[in-house]
């Protein structure tokens, strides 16, 4: 939301982090999650087999 910047009011971190929560529950049931960050497309989950490279070392 914010892209690491936490907000001085209260209210506004109270919603940072529901935002927060939200977007975790989302993605553990998405198949595919692409981030675009100024028009630059990253793939977060799905998509490809090179997802979890850390698993892939052997």
């Amino acid at each position: 939301m914010n892209r690491g910047i936490v907000p001085t009011e209260r209210i506004e971190r109270e919603l940072r982090d529901l935002v927060g929560r939200l977007y975790q529950l989302l993605f553990t049931e998405a198949q595919q999650i692409t981030r675009i960050w100024y028009g630059i497309p990253q793939t977060i989950k799905g998509a490809d087999q090179d997802e979890n490279l850390h698993k892939n070392r052997g």
